[in-house]
């Protein structure tokens, strides 16, 4: 059964304690996601990366660790906190920026990579990722599906996209980007998880 939390659902006070109900341990894995790790080719040498909802910044960590430079944004103070101290014991520099993701455009044109792992950002955010991006930037994209929600009781469905929502909110808006890889099949079972990677192919 999951906890129910005296805070509103999704709420910064509400992750605060999530991530803090796990005590001093880190809530979600230190390892990088798959996702990413099987992505990482695309990415250039030296990459200004944007990292949006890093939580305890497992995935920004290891990409400092290869020589990029990243930002990575949460609104969690807990998290970011999480995140600094891996990256201290990691020995690498990660800029940690808190910051209200559901009101959040990126920088223009400041990135060659936008990553978002576990993560259901605001429509507007998907709207505008291309913003944010250099031409011939990446968008990378990992997050849970309905059924996500329903195999693991960490997952809330405020986290999860339904079969085919993410497409739709994505291809619309997103005329200057060529699709290189979306899925909603593995590695995760089946149906669990959407996986999108999409290339700025336009300026504008």
């Amino acid at each position: 059964m999951k906890a129910k939390s005296v805070h509103k659902e999704n709420s910064k006070a509400w992750w605060d304690e999530k991530y803090t109900s796990s005590g001093n341990s880190f809530f979600y894995d230190k390892a990088p996601s798959n996702f990413l790790l099987q992505n990482i080719e695309l990415i250039p040498k030296g990459a200004k990366i944007l990292d949006v909802a890093c939580g305890e910044g497992r995935n920004a960590v290891a990409l400092a660790s290869m020589g990029h430079k990243v930002t990575a944004i949460d609104f969690s103070a807990v998290a970011l906190e999480r995140a600094k101290s891996l990256a201290r014991e990691s020995g690498v520099e990660v800029t940690f920026k808190s910051t209200d993701l559901d009101m959040y455009l990126p920088e223009l044109m400041a990135f060659d990579v936008i990553l978002s792992v576990d993560f259901k950002p605001a429509k507007t955010f998907i709207s505008n990722v291309s913003r944010g991006l250099a031409q011939h930037g990446f968008f990378l994209m990992e997050a849970f599906l309905m059924a996500g929600a329903k195999a693991y009781d960490s997952i809330e469905a405020f986290e999860c996209f339904t079969p085919n929502e993410l497409i739709r909110q994505f291809v619309p808006s997103q005329a200057s980007f060529k699709i290189l890889n979306y899925s909603e099949l593995g590695p995760a079972k089946w149906g669990e998880k959407v996986f999108l990677v999409a290339q700025k192919a336009q300026l504008f």
